[in-house]
């Protein structure tokens, strides 16, 4: 067994070990197999700008593809941890990794897309959304949170709407005195 296919079995086993955690709901410590994991995997993709050395041969293509494939699934999975947790700045880089990457990504669409939700960024949180129910047009999922995000927008809208009409009131009122 090459070096590469060992840390590959060691990060896969930490994802699984996060993924029990997640299904628990303990996302806080599911966050920290996934990083380990993910610390794996990092440490055997070449790259051009940062050369790594590496212990023998280097990866092979398909191990590059699943050492590419498990970069992927495990920004997904801390992304989905970080919208558990309240922390949507942080699933949203996550989320934009991922997209830098495939950028038809629907799952990192669509988690990038509730992270905006959250901080109540609704034109990026509809654009990803959108983007994402035009990849998967049967994702009922996906059709629930545009519906969400549209409400949330509209009441947005109404309450500035409210804010502004009673300041132009005053501002009239003013005027007239």
């Amino acid at each position: 067994m090459s070096h590469t296919s060992k840390q590959l079995e060691i990060a896969k086993k930490l994802k699984e070990d996060g993924n029990a955690l997640f299904k628990k709901e303990l996302y806080h410590k599911a966050l920290t197999p996934y990083h380990q994991a993910n610390m794996y995997v990092r440490g055997l993709k070449p790259s051009v700008d940062l050369p790594i050395p590496t212990q023998g041969e280097p990866p092979s293509v398909e191990e590059v593809e699943e050492i590419d494939l498990l970069m992927t699934t495990l920004a997904l999975n801390m992304s989905a941890c970080h919208l558990k947790l309240n922390r949507p700045s942080r699933a949203i880089a996550l989320c934009s990794e991922v997209l830098s990457r495939s950028s038809q990504n629907v799952k990192a669409l669509f988690r990038r897309g509730q992270a905006y939700h959250q901080v109540r960024d609704f034109d990026n949180a509809l654009s990803d959304l959108q983007l994402a129910q035009k990849l998967a047009p049967d994702d009922k999922a996906i059709s629930t949170e545009i519906a969400k995000v549209k409400k949330a927008l509209a009441g947005e809208e109404k309450k500035m709407a409210k804010t502004y009409a009673g300041m132009f009131d005053k501002l009239a009122k003013e005027d007239q005195q």
